[in-house]
């Protein structure tokens, strides 16, 4: 888990495209709980196991689904339905997942806090010694005066693990401070550190704002892909050095109608954007850094929005929504893009999120929102 600006000419225009049936993909459901939320996080561990992570929307109950096989394992890992302290938002708060180095699963998630109105950072892992799941709180989004009814949520939310340390950092960014920024473990404690501070924004009761992704370059040195601005806006690039304990930060071209970014490296450590463009219609496309500029392409000649980007060596995968809402995979196979539409229109997809097995077979989990389902689909 959407948007007419100047458009600059893209490269994707020279680049030829095949539409296939999805003959080989299974889509299905995972949960079919009519509370479940627009967001879910898919992860594929160390050992090629699948799972799903959503919440229910309005609590603070967490699942973690495991796929058996011809079933799926669901357990709930946080929350015990209530809305004391912390509960989800009418959507159902962001999140992400990920396998840490040494295999063990983590999970970020998001909600609103009833105290303050504002959004909360949780982590939750598994206690191998303990034998349980265990929830904590490591952040929250600054306040803003600037807010009606929600005090500075959270927007969006991405996950990385620092391939030396095992370290993991996150990024996020706010709706009444127009901020990015950088949670990441130090060893000890969690740091947060702002990337940038658009100043604060009245939205009253509707509040969007920026939108980012982060990956680790194959220098071992972080890098957040963000929209300047307040949900829409020119992409910006940002990489951080360790030794001068700073982030250099670069525009991505000259667009200013970007949207929705997802950030990954390909295994000869190249840096891609996979980003949402312009708005009714928009569509998907693709930044690569060359040097010290971006080169830009568009997969998909139609429209579609909200991309998750992966990699299977060198080449790229990206599942998206297309029109009218629907799942949509593109696989780039060295010199032309092969699209696969992957459900249809009785089933729009909402917020896909894509991760591949050792052998680059994708899964992508996505809320199917006209049956309020949690679907996957796997090839």
């Amino acid at each position: 888990m959407k948007r007419v600006l100047p458009v600059m000419m893209l490269s994707a225009c020279l680049v030829l495209v095949a539409q296939v049936p999805a003959l080989a993909w299974t889509v299905a459901v995972v949960d079919s709980n009519d509370g479940d939320g627009l967001h879910t996080t898919l992860a594929v561990s160390n050992s090629d196991k699948t799972y799903v992570a959503y919440v229910r929307t309005g609590s603070d109950d967490l699942w973690w689904a495991l796929w058996k096989g011809t079933s799926w394992k669901k357990t709930q890992v946080a929350g015990a339905g209530t809305t004391s302290t912390c509960y989800g938002s009418d959507n159902g708060g962001r999140m992400a997942a990920g396998f840490a180095p040494d295999g063990t699963a983590r999970i970020i998630s998001t909600c609103e806090q009833s105290s303050s109105k504002g959004s909360a950072i949780l982590w939750t892992y598994r206690d191998t010694g303990a034998n349980a799941w265990v929830t904590q709180k490591i952040g929250s989004a600054p306040p803003s005066d600037k807010q009606i009814c929600v005090n500075n949520q959270i927007w969006t939310i991405d996950l990385a693990f620092d391939p030396d340390t095992g370290y993991p950092s996150i990024v996020y960014t706010t709706t009444g401070t127009l901020g990015v920024y950088w949670l990441h473990w130090t060893g000890s404690a969690w740091q947060n550190d702002p990337l940038a501070v658009l100043g604060d924004a009245n939205h009253g009761c509707t509040p969007t704002g920026p939108s980012a992704s982060i990956a680790f370059a194959s220098d071992g040195a972080p890098a957040i892909a963000w929209v300047q601005g307040d949900w829409i806006g020119p992409l910006k690039y940002s990489k951080y050095s360790d030794a001068s304990s700073s982030w250099s930060t670069g525009q991505v071209g000259t667009l200013t109608d970007a949207h929705d970014p997802s950030l990954a490296f390909s295994s000869d450590g190249i840096a891609r954007i996979a980003f949402t463009r312009g708005l009714s219609p928009s569509y998907v496309a693709l930044a690569r850094k060359s040097g010290t500029s971006w080169k830009l392409s568009r997969p998909d000649p139609g429209s579609g929005g909200s991309p998750s980007l992966a990699f299977s060596g060198t080449l790229a995968r990206i599942a998206y929504d297309g029109p009218n809402g629907v799942l949509k995979y593109a696989a780039y196979d060295g010199a032309s893009w092969t699209l696969t539409t992957l459900d249809s229109t009785d089933i729009p997809a909402q917020y896909p999120c894509l991760d591949l097995t050792s052998t680059g077979a994708p899964r992508i989990s996505f809320l199917d929102v006209a049956h309020k389902d949690v679907r996957w689909a796997r090839n």
